[in-house]
């Protein structure tokens, strides 16, 4: 049976309806009595747009359950952030939603096949937040361009979960860890699906020349390799060209192949030109060096030019709202 994958066009102005559509296309809709569990990209605690899950995207998935939720904030180097961002804590707080902050609950997991790239990557045996083997958990991702993926969007997220960015990736090719610890996390984690938030993209050619993009789509499944498949396309890369899905798929760990995934709702989107750089989605062999001087130097001298331009854009208006709800008296 074909993987569905569900693409609509999103406006700032009917984001959370256009929310809802997404969710019932793509099969995701929640229970009114089981509490939702959502892994959602935190970053490291501050909004970045096109990299941290927007406000939007969190309120849509809570709203799909009347029960609260638990959120589990997923930081830039992988495992639980110390902090949310700022846009979030209305959405939590009016949802009746709690969040999972401590990174000291871990569960070791023990692979019942053979991991040599994690091995060769990772001290001792993979672990996880324990909020993520407790129930379901539905991925609220976004995607980012340029960093070695050559789209990182709903697997990344998911990988993150156990494959911190301190590990010594860079001793083992990409596509041999990264499908490693999706079969690990199959074998531990009860998935719902994925949500990948693609109105805004952060595309990144440099340290310091990283920016979000508007590109106004909003992606969901239940098969995360489906789903960033089908990101991959819209960006204009072909998914049989990057070796990390080719392998996922070969090793039935989600599907990759175009032909087998069928895409609901608006998939003419497909056919669109994103126009994004083309020397950024050229597939790496290996993940990109951390390089901490590059983060305080973006930090420093680029990022609030660029949260700033960001912000007089539809979507960082949007943003603004939840923050300015969140500082309203109740």
């Amino acid at each position: 049976m074909r993987s569905v994958v569900a693409l609509l066009e999103a406006r700032p102005e009917t984001i959370l309806d256009d929310y809802g559509r997404l969710f019932a296309l793509a099969g995701l809709r929640g229970s009114a009595t089981e509490a939702p569990r959502l892994a959602a990209a935190a970053g490291r605690g501050t909004w970045q747009a096109g990299s941290v899950t927007p406000p939007w995207q969190l309120a849509a998935a809570l709203a799909e359950a009347a029960t609260g939720g638990v959120v589990l904030p997923v930081g830039a180097d992988g495992g639980v952030a110390p902090a949310v961002p700022a846009p979030w804590d209305e959405v939590l707080r009016a949802a009746g939603a709690r969040t999972e902050l401590d990174a000291t609950n871990v569960r070791r997991l023990r692979p019942s096949v053979p991991t040599p790239a994690l091995d060769a990557v990772l001290p001792d045996e993979p672990r996880v937040p324990a909020a993520v083997v407790a129930g379901a958990v539905l991925l609220l991702a976004v995607p980012a361009v340029g960093r070695g993926w050559p789209v990182a969007g709903a697997v990344a997220l998911m990988t993150r979960l156990i494959l911190p960015r301190a590990a010594r990736v860079r001793r083992r090719p990409l596509h041999e860890i990264l499908a490693e610890t999706l079969a690990v996390l199959r074998e531990s984690v009860t998935l719902r699906g994925a949500v990948l938030d693609g109105t805004v993209w952060q595309v990144q050619e440099g340290a310091l020349a990283r920016w979000p993009v508007g590109r106004n789509v909003i992606l969901a499944g239940a098969d995360p390799v489906a789903v960033d498949t089908v990101a991959m396309r819209l960006a204009g890369v072909d998914p049989r060209r990057v070796p990390w899905l080719r392998l996922c798929s070969e090793r039935e760990l989600g599907e990759a192949r175009p032909d087998r995934i069928r895409v609901v709702g608006q998939p003419q989107l497909l056919d669109l030109d994103f126009a994004l750089p083309p020397h950024t989605l050229v597939p790496a062999g290996r993940l990109p060096a951390r390089r901490p001087w590059a983060e305080l130097a973006y930090n420093l001298f680029r990022r609030a030019a660029v949260e700033r331009r960001h912000g007089a854009t539809p979507w960082g208006r949007l943003c603004r709202e939840f923050q300015l709800a969140q500082k309203a008296p109740s």
